[in-house]
């Protein structure tokens, strides 16, 4: 159930390791638009798909967060196979920024600087266990203001 509500399940015995599962590694092949500066209404056309997928509010929530990051001009976007039940990259070339937006409301967005590519194939738990991102922010209040300093 929790896998039908969430689009994401990770079980995990008390030392926090997955149980049931080996460990698959596949390549991932990423749709990425034409690389030139995202303004809000380029990034939002080639997203449509995407938010239309959200239910209710969360359409609203999940397209104001993902304006914040286009706001700030990236040179491109990413979207993983996984379309809906992944997050989107926003790259920031020139700042050696990318980063990691979720499409599911209460996710973290996740900042790396440098191979975004390898930390694109990392599970969550990998990155948060490990501390491999240079920043984690956690959809909450201080989210938007947390992420304008960011850029500042």
């Amino acid at each position: 159930m929790f896998l039908e509500v969430f689009g994401y399940c990770e079980i995990v015995d008390k030392d926090e390791n997955p149980i049931g599962q080996k460990i698959k590694i596949k390549e991932v092949s990423w749709r990425i638009l034409p690389p030139r500066k995202y303004p809000w209404e380029r990034a939002e056309k080639a997203l449509d798909d995407y938010f239309e997928k959200a239910l209710g509010k969360n359409k609203e929530v999940l397209r104001n967060n993902h304006k914040t990051f286009a706001k700030y001009e990236p040179d491109f976007l990413a979207i993983g196979e996984n379309s809906f039940n992944g997050y989107v990259v926003y790259g920031y070339t020139n700042k050696n920024l990318y980063v990691f937006e979720s499409n599911q409301v209460g996710n973290a967005t996740y900042v790396f600087k440098g191979d975004w590519e390898n930390a694109s194939q990392l599970t969550k738990y990998d990155i948060i266990k490990g501390n491999l991102c240079h920043k984690r922010i956690v959809h909450a209040k201080t989210w938007e203001k947390t992420v304008n300093q960011m850029f500042e």
